[in-house]
């Protein structure tokens, strides 16, 4: 599969930029940024188990009340 911006080939390691969900709340897409600057997805269901684990800890350290930002001065 190659990048319709840059016809570049799909890099083995994607840099994986967070899940993007469906109308039902479900994960729909795992989103990834080409090296060309452009954002492309990998549907869920043909998505590979350690790319869905990477999307999740993608999306976790995005959210405010993941564990990695639970931190509060005092």
């Amino acid at each position: 599969m190659t990048c319709p911006c840059c016809s570049r080939p799909r890099p083995p390691d994607l840099p994986i930029v967070g899940i993007q969900y469906g109308l039902d709340d479900a994960p729909a897409l795992i989103l990834w940024n080409c090296p060309c600057g452009t954002t492309r997805a990998v549907k869920w269901r043909d998505a590979t188990e350690p790319m869905r684990a990477v999307a999740r800890l993608a999306e976790l350290s995005r959210d405010a009340l993941s564990e990695m930002h639970c931190w509060r001065e005092r």
